[in-house]
């Protein structure tokens, strides 16, 4: 491993350090606006923004054929084995000559189902997110791309006899360093429009608001992958910031609620485990969250809720390959270790090389 190339990239040895050097969570406090609505959007557009991050991640993978790239565990990305051969050196043709394959265009669907059971901020439902991209191999170290999203948040806020629901659009540009045939690294930044209905009822009466707002993400991860005869290990580091604001607006009722900022900073480490079975690779992988960054305890009705920041991710799949142009992957994932939080995601992607 060539140290002095690594000096020379100083935000790797940054994203390393950023999950272990935290020792107390800081607190990002949230202006004016609505706590609740804090309380909402740290949990679902969290996972909007990880999954997306998670879709560039998998592509990424993908593309690069036989290096792990994806934090999340649902990458398309088999160790040196059979089922990869069609993806060395850039997705390359099975046969003799065939034309190197540069260029790939891939579609990541997911369901999440969501709930939070604390009194004070209680809500259930569901959310969707569509994602797309197309990457390119500049270089036989360099690949590139740009994804978009669409995802829908469908929530009934129980906590307030209400609902919340969110449409968001949103692009993301990512780009891939190989640094060796097992390390490498990956940035995205991203932006999303989003568009918000709530309901409430208070006193008996329905009160009903719209609203707007857009969300900024920036991500980078280090990964390392290793194929041990058939065994895949992979490992990964890396950081997540999300910003979301919204716009200042007044209900149905006549109460005006203030703009809103929320920020997350999330370190991230994983391990990844899988079993290279030639065209299909089962695997299982976990990812430790620490949120340095979030959203400050508040009180409601009285009572304090305080900010879980750490937790687990679980994730079980199956990646494939069809031929030398197409693969993809379906994954189950779980989060767990969250206080009042459960989130459970299922989703499947597929990748065409020319």
């Amino acid at each position: 491993m060539n140290i002095k190339f690594l000096r020379s990239l100083g935000i790797i040895g940054s994203v390393v350090a950023l999950p272990f050097t935290a020792a107390e969570a800081q607190v990002y406090d949230t202006p004016g606006g609505s706590v609740v609505q804090a309380a909402i959007s740290s949990s679902s557009s969290a996972a909007s923004a990880a999954l997306v991050a998670s879709g560039t991640s998998g592509a990424i993978g993908a593309a690069l054929g036989g290096i792990s790239t994806s934090s999340s565990g649902s990458a398309n990305s088999f160790a040196q084995g059979p089922a990869t051969r069609f993806f060395e050196g850039g997705n390359r043709g099975s046969s003799a000559g065939a034309k190197e394959k540069k260029m790939g265009v891939w579609i990541l669907g997911a369901y999440s189902d969501i709930e939070n059971d604390n009194v004070n901020t209680a809500f259930d439902g569901d959310i969707v997110n569509v994602v797309g991209g197309v990457d390119y191999r500049f270089t036989n170290k360099i690949i590139g791309g740009v994804a978009v999203s669409f995802e829908k948040t469908d929530l009934d806020t129980t906590f307030n006899l209400g609902t919340f629901e969110q449409d968001g659009v949103g692009v993301m540009p990512y780009v891939a360093f190989i640094l060796n045939k097992n390390i490498s690294a990956d940035l995205n930044v991203g932006y999303t429009d989003l568009d918000i209905d709530t309901t409430r009822t208070s006193a008996g009466a329905i009160s009903t608001a719209s609203y707007s707002g857009d969300r900024t993400t920036a991500g980078a991860n280090l990964n390392f992958n290793k194929a041990v005869k058939k065994w895949s290990l992979g490992a990964s580091v890396g950081f997540l910031y999300i910003k979301e604001e919204t716009d200042a607006f007044t209900e149905s009722n006549g109460t005006a609620v203030a703009a809103n900022e929320i920020s997350i900073g999330q370190g991230r480490a994983s391990g990844r485990l899988g079993y290279n079975m030639g065209k299909v690779q089962p695997y299982v992988n976990v990812r430790y969250e620490n949120e340095f960054w979030a959203p400050s305890d508040a009180t409601i009705n009285g009572t304090l809720v305080e900010t879980d920041t750490s937790g687990f991710v679980i994730t079980g799949g199956l990646d494939f390959t069809l031929s030398d142009k197409v693969s993809g992957g379906v994954a189950f994932s779980s989060y767990q270790e969250r206080d009042d939080l459960d989130l459970y995601s299922i989703s499947g992607r597929v990748r065409v090389a020319f």
